[in-house]
């Protein structure tokens, strides 16, 4: 009361107040490809940040402090703006998005501190009066999620220690000024459990009761509770989650639930089995708002809403038998990978644009179920390993009997008991010392593990993915050896321009095969929008492609040269991580596959290979994808 007196008194005089900042990071930046630069603007002075390149989701940890010398009242009519640019080095900085919010309203909160808010960025910020809530999302333009503690106090005040590390469950929940964002609705059909490895299904010598939970931000629900007398499960539910949409949750958890009883007071308890996270930003588009704020139709538009599926995920345990209970537990949680394929789910997700209120559960149409019958048919494949050679084992494993051995899901792997034997290991042998480090003593007789198996087809995803990481390969090479010639300018420009020339002929041959494949019965809403991403990508590279080549061949012959030969570097660097991320599939179905280290049954290390590093598949073009991979364990 006393201090709430002498505020009131000292309304009119002069004072030193501290504004200190912590920008924590931002997410779903509208647009692709971008280098987000954060500036802060108090009291007429400007704060700025590092930019980073190539992401729409950076992360700054960055503290920024400002000092005003004000009155109360005028402190708390000063205006804080947040500022995110998409930093260009040959035109000016663009504007993505910004919040403004009075001092006034951090001043009057608990301790004068706002702690982990996500503050919404917007087109039109400066038009929306940000010191309440208000329904002007038809005229907002929301152009992402920035993260920030902020703190105003006057100087002679003690300073809050606001912690720098999350401690926030649901970032869902810290959404300034919420009350703006749609509501929609996560449509979460869960057809199936499969390939249920065997010790998951047995608990106390009986059979297990396994269930399947679906966490969006701080919603969740679960299936009914079914027993797994067998290693597949049909749930066959879907499941309605309300989700405010844009979101700042990254994922979709998928938790396997063991249901048992207590064996003392004989309650019903849940115990996590494995955990899968589908990433909300592989399965969207930013845009899709903006665009129906705007007026514009979602065809002109290549944003959309998170659709996945129908298409399998995959979980992941450990298999170790001598590491602590935390450990252990955060493996099942999914915050550490696991070592061994333990389980496949069949899902569907959909976003609704409509608000179905509160969380639902009902079981999924017999139509949708019989539409899954081309999901379910597979195709055989071979995974097929040479080991070259292993070197620097550490020197405490000299003593061991290392062998290798490999899985893709349950084929070769050792959770699995009624798989065919197949040849998914090496020999036992210790390791020997080369001179400078300890190696597998192989010489010229290299081992080779050869796992027949039975999957989904998957290659018309794939093939469009090995092209692209192709093309970001060799603009990376032709980056670095242009690099390496830098002194020679003609030298130098010919490799830009040869490498320019290259992937636009790859570009129109890809384009071509993407119309071919567009009709595909196997393919998925995903698939389709995916396609419609990859090509307007491909139209953007060709553009700034033919600018840089036409607008700068010239310029390379004088004394600019470094200066614009770098800039020319970074562009081919910048659009191979781009291409590198568009051709990440999110429905690569396929689990996988596994490398162990072993000395006997004792897991010594491990290394999870993405299947698409390892698929080849033959494209009609005029080379053929090569994968040459050292894994370190």
């Amino acid at each position: 009361m006393t201090e709430m007196e002498d505020e009131t008194e000292d309304l009119d005089v002069l004072q030193s107040f501290t504004v200190r900042l912590y920008i924590f990071e931002a997410r779903e930046l509208y647009g692709n490809n971008l280098n987000p630069l954060l500036r802060v603007i108090l009291d007429g002075r400007c704060r700025s940040s590092l930019s980073q390149h190539s992401t729409n989701s950076p992360r700054w940890n960055d503290s920024l402090s400002f000092t005003v010398q004000k009155s109360l009242q005028d402190m708390m009519r000063t205006c804080l703006e947040f500022r995110v640019y998409n930093a260009r080095q040959l035109a000016s900085d663009t504007l993505i998005g910004g919040f403004k919010c009075e001092l006034g309203y951090i001043y009057k909160s608990e301790r004068h501190l706002l702690q982990e808010k996500w503050l919404v960025l917007r087109a039109d910020y400066q038009e929306i009066e940000a010191t309440g809530e208000t329904d002007q999302i038809a005229s907002s333009d929301i152009r992402g999620f920035l993260k920030v503690s902020m703190n105003v106090r006057r100087s002679l005040d003690p300073t809050p220690a606001p912690s720098l590390r999350s401690m926030v469950t649901h970032d869902d929940e810290d959404i300034l000024f919420s009350g703006s964002l749609m509501q929609y609705t996560m449509l979460v059909r869960i057809f199936q459990l499969c390939q249920i490895a065997d010790h998951l299904r047995i608990h106390n010598n009986d059979v297990a009761k396994l269930a399947v939970q679906v966490q969006i931000g701080k919603e969740r629900e679960m299936t009914h509770v079914l027993p797994a007398l067998y290693e597949v499960v049909d749930f066959n539910e879907e499941i309605m989650l309300p989700v405010v949409w844009p979101t700042v949750v990254k994922y979709i958890s998928f938790r396997i639930i063991l249901v048992y009883q207590t064996k003392i007071r004989k309650k019903n308890a849940e115990k996590i089995l494995a955990t899968a996270h589908l990433n909300l930003s592989d399965i969207c588009q930013s845009g899709y708002v903006n665009a129906i704020a705007n007026g514009q139709s979602t065809s002109d538009n290549q944003g959309f809403l998170p659709v996945f599926g129908p298409s399998y995920i995959s979980f992941y345990a450990s298999t170790e038998q001598e590491i602590s209970r935390k450990v252990e537990k955060a493996i099942r949680e999914g915050r550490r990978p696991g070592d061994c394929f333990v389980a496949r789910a069949l899902i569907e997700v959909i976003c609704l644009e409509e608000n179905c209120g509160q969380i639902c559960r009902d079981l999924i149409t017999p139509d949708v179920v019989l539409s899954l019958k081309p999901q379910l048919r597979t195709s055989e494949y071979v995974l097929l390993s040479t080991f070259f050679a292993v070197n620097m084992i550490h020197p405490k494993l000299k003593s061991k009997n290392v062998r290798f051995s490999l899985s893709i899901g349950e084929y070769g792997n050792r959770a699995y008991g009624k798989v065919p034997k197949c040849t998914a290991r090496t020999l036992s042998v210790m390791p020997a010392f080369a001179e400078k480090y300890y190696a597998m003593p192989w010489g010229n007789h290299k081992p080779v593990c050869e796992i027949p198996c039975a999957w989904e087809d998957v290659s018309f995803r794939m093939r469009h993915s090995n092209v692209l990481q192709k093309i970001a390969k060799m603009l990376l090479h032709s980056s670095s050896l242009a690099k390496l010639k830098s002194d020679g300018k003609r030298e130098a420009s010919s490799i830009i321009v040869d490498a320019i020339e290259q992937a636009c002929d790859y570009f129109a041959k890809l384009s071509k095969c993407i119309e071919q494949d567009w009709e595909s019965p196997l393919s998925s809403s995903l698939d389709r929008h995916r396609r419609l991403v990859i090509i307007s990508s491909v139209v953007k590279m060709i553009e700034d492609f033919a600018i840089l080549k036409y607008d700068k061949k010239d310029v390379f012959q004088i004394n600019e040269f470094c200066l614009n030969s770098q800039i020319a570097l970074n562009d081919l660097r910048q659009t191979a991580e781009l291409l590198m991320k568009i051709s990440n599939e999110p429905e690569m179905s396929i689990p996988d596959a596994i490398l162990s280290m072993c000395d006997g049954d004792e897991l010594l290390a491990f290394a999870r290979i993405p299947i698409n590093e390892v698929i080849l598949i033959l494209f009609k073009l005029n080379y053929l994808v090569r994968r040459e991979v050292i894994f370190v364990l």
